[in-house]
This record gives C-alpha cells, structure tokens and sequence, in this order.
C-alpha cells in the first residue's frame, strides 16, 4: 500500500519544478528555492480543495505597515489625482476599506484542477498495478488506499504554509484531507472494483464512463484552444510566466472556454460596497469586439465539434438511446459543478491590501455563469446525442439496420474446419445420395399385415380364421 504515497510525491517534486523555474520571478529578493517550492506546493494543493488565507494579525500588520503610503496616494475621495487628473466622487471610503487598521482575514479561492488531474491519474496508474497482486482488489484496499493518500496530502498541506516577510499562509489542511479522501476513495473504487461494478451496476457504469470520457475530452480540447490562443497573443502582453500559469489552471480554462463557445458568459462580479460594486459579463457577443467577427463564429463551431464528440461518444458507448440521453444528462451535471468550482474568488476585508489592490475590498469572483452555463450544457449535449446517429451514417460508422442483418450472412462468420478454399469447396464433387436398401423377405421378417391385431382384423372382414 506505499504505492498510494506515489501521488503526494508527483505534487511534491512538480512543486520543485516550479520552485527552480521561478528563480527569475524573485530574483533579488531573499527568497530562496525552498520557500518558493512552499508556495508553489500552496497552489498545487489547492487541487485537492485546499484554501488559501492570511490571518488576521497579518494583515492587520501589513495594512498598518503601509498606512502612510495610502495617506500620500489616495485624496479624500479614495482615488488618486495623479493617475485619473479628476477627483471622483466614488460615494463610499475605498481608502478606509484599504488603510484601515480594522480589516480582517484575507483569502483567495481557486482550484487549479491540472493538479486534480495529475493526482487522478498519477493514483490510477499505481492503481492498475496494486490490482494485479494478492489482496489488492476489495472495499477494503480502496478504503486503505484512500486514508494513506489522504494523510500523505495532509502532510503536504501542513509544509505547504510558507512565512514570506511576517506573512504566514495557510493552505487549508484539514479541508485537503476531507478532498484528498473522497477524491482518493472514489478512484480507488473505481480502479480496484472495476470489474465487480460494472458486472453489478453495468447500465450505470456505461452511462458515467462515457460521461467521464466526454467530459475529459471536451474540457482539454477547449483548454488547449484556449492556450493556443494566449500563445498566438505573445506579443500582446503574454509571457513566458503567465503561459505557465495558464498550464496550471488549463481544465479551468477550458471549463470557461466551452462555456463560451455554447453560449454562457464568463462573468467578473464585486461584493464590495457602493460604486466599487460591479457585475461584468463577457460574452460572445464582446468576443467579436476584442478580436473580429470570426471569433464569434469560430467559438461557436468549436461548441458544435464538442457537442458532436459528446454524441458519438454515448452512442459507441450505450447501447440504447435511453443511455445515450442519460450521458448527455450525467455530462451535464459534472460539466455543472466543474464550472461552479473553476472560477477564481477572494474574500475579506483585506484582500486587497494583500494582493496589491488588484480585487475590491469585500471579495470578487470570476468564473462562468452557473445558471447559463446548466442551461446550454443541457442543451447542446442533447442537441449532439440527437445529431449522433446521422453524423455516424454520414462517416460511415452507423451500424447495419435490424432488419438487414438478419438476411444476409455476416462477413465476420468463422471459417469451417478443417479450413479448405472457398474455390476448392466449388470444384470439389458433391457426394451422391445412395439408394434405399432393398430388404428381401426369407421368412424372418414379419410382414406388416400378420402383425395387426385381431381387432384390427375383425374390422378387415376377416374375423377369426374357422
């Protein structure tokens, strides 16, 4: 069972990885390669359902460490002169919100769900290989399993709190052992009772399994769309950082991406107080704005090719039409609640003075729209599996009808035995048909009108011989 420890350390030497790449980031700075591996671990448990946060004592610290700087930057109406040329009435104290010395906890929100992926799969392939020894197969080994990965990921929790000047962060440990668990337990299930299940539960493990597929295919096609794009936008501002970045968080992206492209916007919205308050959607309609017209179209097709692909997934993978509605069904609902888990969100009273004033005082959030995008998963996912069958007759992979196979014979049909050409079965003769024997009666055979009864006789005429 220390092969479930093998997940916990793919985190942990890719949290290395990223602890060496990011020397230039923090050059300078006093901040060596193990702090920086801490805070790249921070991010990678996050995967695992992890929180990050600061307390309150820290910002309180650090919000009090620049209340001289807010003093001198910020007017009396909260915003500076220099940057706007114009006082802005904004209505509310933003620089009280940002100076003030009552702020409380400060915390970001995100599930980078590449690391998810690399825990699933890293446990799967370990996984396949446990099954085959004595005893790893069972409820059992999938419970044991699930509690020594979770523990390993709590450990790596518990290191992932680096202290960077006077500024603890907290991961969230016991909130990644809950995650680690489930998340643990349920592939172990699947992977080690995997034959069992679907012998039991065959229509249900049909109907997940492709679920599960067209999901995993969809979600890294639109992420890999999306990263194209933000590598074709090099000279626009992206960099090499913010190309890794975008490699930690790619589901996500693709979770956004194929929202958009069906139709839900990807929505950025402020709790705060007053005019710092905003509801901002970006939908496809503002994507023709940034780029042209075809962006619209060509998010829209990549929308079809994925309705499509989730169609022909359920009909390879169901065997009736009543299956293949309900993976559009299942799609949905785990397409839903990726989405809801996805975005990005902060909360606190101090956020912003953490994070350099880049998000509002009380929390914001940016992900896609939940109700659209419940609403659109629904229905293309449905519109693919109605379009399913035709899109198979026009490639050729639709099956041979009912009716057809039964009178024709099939091309598949095993050869006699012993083999012989089919040529030399058309020339070889026929055997002929021998003739009836002729029986010839010497008296031993009883002819058939001696054998009948006397009954039968009587009814001849014949009565009892006198």
């Amino acid at each position: 069972m220390l092969a479930a420890l093998v997940p916990a350390l793919v985190l942990l030497v890719v949290s290395g990885a990223l602890g060496s790449w990011s020397q230039h980031a923090f050059r300078g700075s006093a901040i060596g390669w193990f702090k920086r591996s801490r805070l790249a671990l921070t991010l990678a448990v996050q995967g695992l359902g992890g929180h990050v946060s600061v307390g309150k004592d820290d910002v309180n610290r650090l919000i009090g460490s620049n209340d001289s700087d807010c003093s001198d930057y910020y007017d009396d109406d909260g915003y500076s002169d220099d940057d706007y040329g114009t006082d802005y009435d904004s209505g509310s104290d933003y620089s009280g919100d940002m100076c003030g010395s009552g702020a409380g906890s400060a915390s970001l929100s995100v599930v980078p769900l590449t690391f998810t992926l690399l825990w699933i799969v890293a446990l799967v392939l370990v996984l396949r290989s446990v099954r085959r020894r004595p005893g790893g197969t069972g409820p059992e080994a999938a419970v044991r399993v699930a509690l020594l990965s979770a523990a390993a990921a709590t450990v790596l929790a518990f290191v992932a709190q680096p202290s960077i000047e006077g500024v603890t962060l907290h991961s969230g440990p016991f909130r990644v052992l809950l995650w680690s668990f489930l998340i643990s337990l349920v592939t172990a299930m699947v992977v080690l009772n995997g034959p069992a299940l679907r012998a039991r539960f065959a229509a249900a493990a049909r109907v997940v399994g492709a679920a599960t597929t067209a999901l995993v295919v969809t979600v890294l096609f639109a992420g890999v769309v999306v990263f194209v794009i933000a590598l074709a936008n090099v000279d626009n501002g992206v960099t090499g950082d913010t190309l890794v970045m975008f490699g930690t968080v790619l589901p996500n992206l693709g979770l956004s991406g194929l929202a958009l492209g069906w139709g839900a916007p990807l929505r950025a919205k402020e709790t705060g107080t007053g005019s710092h308050a905003y509801d901002v959607s970006f939908g496809l309609s503002e994507l023709s704005h940034i780029w042209n017209g075809w962006a619209t179209v060509l998010a829209v097709l990549g929308g079809v090719v994925c309705a499509l692909a989730i169609g022909l997934l359920a009909s390879a993978r169901a065997r009736d039409r009543a299956e293949q509605f309900a993976v559009a069904g299942v799609f949905t609902v785990m397409f839903t609640v990726l989405v809801s888990i996805g975005g990005i969100a902060s909360g606190g009273t101090g956020v912003a003075t953490v994070v350099g004033g880049a998000l509002g005082p009380a929390g914001s959030k940016v992900g896609s729209a939940m109700p659209e995008s419940l609403l659109f998963a629904l229905l293309w996912s449905v519109g693919g599996v109605l379009a399913a069958p035709y899109v198979r007759r026009v490639l050729g992979m639709a099956p041979a009808p009912a009716g057809d196979a039964a009178a024709r014979p099939s091309p598949y049909a095993p050869p006699p035995f012993p083999y012989v050409p089919q040529q030399q079965r058309q020339q070889s003769p026929q055997p002929q048909q021998s003739a009836p024997e002729e029986v010839h009666d010497l008296g031993i055979v009883q002819p058939d009108r001696l054998s009948k009864d006397d009954s039968t006789r009587r009814d001849e005429g014949g009565g009892r011989h006198q």
